[in-house]
């Protein structure tokens, strides 16, 4: 696993129930359905070691990865994460203009 990816929280699917339990097959939930999970602020600023308030700011100024807000709060997909720090290596700037 990704040192990115978060730990399980209550936001990530629930596997639907065994054979066992009179729910389908383990191999019918595994797949491409699955939701990739979402950091949260204070996960990810956790992870770039910079501070919440940094987040923040670069949302503020259009730089940064992108985030998505569900309700009031602000999630980052990994893969967006992943990318913008890609983007950082190749062009050396982390201040990318989204």
């Amino acid at each position: 696993m990704s040192p990115l990816r978060p730990a399980a929280t209550s936001h990530a699917p629930r596997r639907a129930a065994g054979p066992e339990r009179g729910g389908a097959d383990a191999d019918d939930t595994v797949g491409t359905n699955q939701l990739e999970p979402l950091l949260t602020v204070p996960e990810l600023a956790r992870y770039l070691g910079i501070p919440i308030k940094t987040l923040y700011a670069w949302r503020y100024r259009r730089h940064g990865p992108p985030a998505l807000r569900v309700g009031r709060h602000l999630r980052y997909r990994v893969r967006d994460v992943e990318e913008w720090m890609l983007c950082c290596l190749e062009s050396g700037d982390a201040h990318r203009p989204r």
